[in-house]
Formats: C-alpha cells, sequence, structure tokens
C-alpha cells in the first residue's frame, strides 16, 4: 500500500493544495490475471476471503467445468466433421465431397480424369501415347498424344505398316480427322480443354479394304526418315540397294527418282545443309584465332548479311614459308561450282623439295585486281 499526491487546481497552487490518495500497488499484477482459461472472471472476493473450504469448492467447481468442456470438444470431433469454424455431421461432409467429385468426373474427354486405386495412387483413366511405339503404333479411343505432330506421325506409320490408304480430311490448329479412302475406318482427335494434349475422341477400328502395293505416305521424306540409320553406316549406299531394302522390309514399290531424293534428304539431315555451313564461318574464324594464334582472318559481307570475301593465312603456313622455303609466291584462281558461285584464290610458295606450299587462300565474287 503507497499514497500519491493529487494536486488540487485553482487560482493558487501549493504544497498545500495537494491530497494523499492510498494506491494498492497489486493492482496491475492482478489485472493480468483476472481471466481463466474459459474467459470467465474470478471471484477476487473469494481470493481475499481466508475461508480455505470455500477456496476449494471453487477450485473443484472450475476444474469440472474444464474436464466438461475437453470431453464435449472431443465427442464433436469424433461424431462431426469440422468445416471452417462449423462443426457438421461427417455423413453430410462426405455426401458432399462425393457430389463434387461426382460433377468434375462427368466431364469425360474434357478433363484429364484420374482414378484412384486401392493403394490411393493416382492414375490417369485414359492411355498416353509412348515414342517408341512410333515404328509400330497401335492407336485405341481416348488415347493421348503430346502432340499434334506426334499423331500425324503416328497415323502416317499405322497406315504404311498395315498398308492402309489413309487420307488426312480435317488438319486444323485443334484437331485432326483422318479417314480410309476404301473403307469406313476413321479417326478424330482434337484438344482437350484447358490442356496441350491431343486426345482421341471417335475412332472406328475396321477396315474391309484390299492392300495396294503403294501408299501415297511411302514417299522420299519418309525413306529418308525411316532409313537414314543405314545410310549413315552406309555413305555410298547405291540407289538400286536403297529399292530393294524398301521392297524387302516395308513392300511397296518405289521408284529410282524416290530414292535418290530420299538419299539426299538423309545426307541433309546427317550433315546439315550448305546454309546451316556459312551461318557458322564466324564461330570458324574465332576458333581459329584462339587456336593457331597470330593466324589472319577476315570476313567482308554485304546486307542483308551475305558472304562476300574470305581470307585465311595460318601463322604456321607464314612461319613455315619464311624458314623453309624459296622467295617465289605464285598467286591462281578455279571457279567454285556447288551451291553458291564464286572463285578460290590461293597464294602458294615452293620448299626445298620443289613442292607446293600453301601460304594464305581466299574466297571472292570475281577474280580482279581490288580482289
Amino acid at each position: 500500500m503507497g499514497t500519491i499526491e493529487v494536486p488540487v487546481y485553482g487560482h493558487n497552487i501549493g504544497n498545500e493544495d495537494r491530497i494523499e490518495v492510498p494506491v494498492n500497488v497489486d493492482d496491475e499484477e492482478d489485472s493480468e490475471e483476472d481471466f481463466d482459461v474459459d474467459g470467465r472472471r474470478r471471484v477476487r472476493d473469494l481470493q481475499d476471503s481466508g475461508d480455505e473450504s470455500d477456496k476449494e469448492i471453487y477450485e473443484s467447481d472450475n476444474d469440472a467445468a474444464i474436464d466438461d468442456n475437453n470431453l464435449f470438444d472431443g465427442n464433436m470431433q469424433s461424431s462431426f466433421g469440422r468445416v471452417g469454424n462449423t462443426y457438421l455431421p461427417k455423413d453430410f461432409v462426405a455426401f458432399d465431397h462425393e457430389e463434387d467429385s461426382d460433377t468434375n468426373s462427368e466431364k469425360a474427354f474434357n478433363s484429364p480424369n484420374n482414378s484412384s486405386d486401392e493403394d490411393g495412387e493416382m492414375k490417369r483413366k485414359y492411355p498416353e501415347f509412348c515414342k517408341s511405339d512410333l515404328n509400330n503404333p497401335k492407336l485405341e479411343k481416348g488415347m493421348l498424344f503430346g502432340s499434334k505432330e506426334i499423331l500425324k506421325t503416328a497415323i502416317k506409320n499405322y497406315a504404311v505398316m498395315g498398308n492402309y490408304s489413309i487420307k488426312f480430311v480435317k488438319n486444323d490448329k485443334r484437331r485432326i480427322t483422318a479417314r480410309c479412302t476404301n473403307c469406313t475406318w476413321m479417326l478424330h482427335a482434337s484438344y482437350m480443354q484447358l490442356e496441350e494434349t491431343l486426345q482421341i475422341k471417335t475412332f472406328l477400328d475396321k477396315h474391309i479394304c484390299v492392300r495396294n502395293p503403294t501408299n501415297p505416305h511411302v514417299n522420299c521424306v519418309y525413306i529418308a526418315q525411316k532409313y537414314i540409320d543405314r545410310i549413315i553406316d552406309e555413305p555410298d549406299i547405291t540407289i538400286k540397294n536403297l529399292k530393294k531394302a524398301v521392297k524387302r522390309e516395308l513392300g511397296y514399290n518405289v521408284s529410282d527418282s524416290q530414292c535418290s531424293r530420299a538419299k539426299r534428304k538423309a545426307k541433309k539431315i546427317i550433315e546439315g545443309t550448305y546454309m546451316d555451313q556459312y551461318s557458322r564461318l564466324w564461330e570458324y574464324c574465332d576458333e581459329v584465332k584462339a587456336t593457331n594464334v597470330g593466324s589472319t582472318m577476315k570476313i567482308r559481307v554485304e546486307p542483308p548479311p551475305h558472304l562476300q570475301r574470305l581470307y585465311v593465312c595460318l601463322d604456321a603456313c607464314k612461319k613455315g614459308f619464311l624458314a623453309g622455303c624459296r622467295p617465289i609466291i605464285g598467286v591462281d584462281g578455279c571457279h567454285l561450282k556447288g551451291h553458291f558461285s564464286g572463285q578460290l584464290l590461293a597464294a602458294v610458295g615452293v620448299d626445298a623439295n620443289d613442292n607446293m606450299y600453301p601460304i594464305a587462300y581466299a574466297t571472292v565474287e570475281l577474280e580482279t585486281k581490288e580482289t
């Protein structure tokens, strides 16, 4: 217990105008403990009283109330399901959840339907096409494809392997429809909603047509892709042998021109085109300068850009000419015969064995004084 001085305001304020008011120091400490665990205010008079029996009665009642609340919460959790801050019967919650899942599953082909097995693992309801099956594809209704190109390739290979005359009736950004020209076989596929996955929606897998010795899908592009591995192993394979391989393995008659074009296309895929090689000249010059320090590499281009001239002089050739060749330099040129015209100019010397020694070379558009 303590005292504080309270000033009395007036026109004259002095020490005689202050009043001492008793203050209980323990009020702040008691105020923090005015509420028990259930939010009910304690009875402070009971704490201050000296009757021990009343305190014991109060404490026993308080403990009984806490036990009742805990028992009630346990029964609610075991018999009811919690939705937000509200307890609902578990049957109602389960029924509501099942109803939502049934609504979502009614979308059929327009959603990636998932089904759960006994172990609780989620699996797709429809099969997915594997790229490893492109050589001998097996199609079925509901099958999923990662892109339109994969589906088109699978249909072409299916037609070639089965010797069917299949034609693409519709082929746009969102759907593909293929029909057999000799029977009722038909396949229709389109993209699923909210997914970049193509799915077979309609599939009539029944052929009653007669097989033909020719097929429009067996063209030079197909032959090049089919036999590219063999052309890599045998770069000098003849057109006659390639034609026999197609007849023996696929059963189709192809012409010599088809095999010739197929061989050229396969070599382009293997070696690349001339355009691709010319586009890497800058990388070639940088690599030569890095590995053969002191070499001279100069490129002149013209818009948009096109290669106009290329000059190459290797550092090893310069040093070799100065160290062991006769002081004679000869300059000559020749025409380039290929996809791109031009002329090749070369500067050569004579070594100690009277053999030609290359010093530098350049490709130019014409052999003139300027070049």
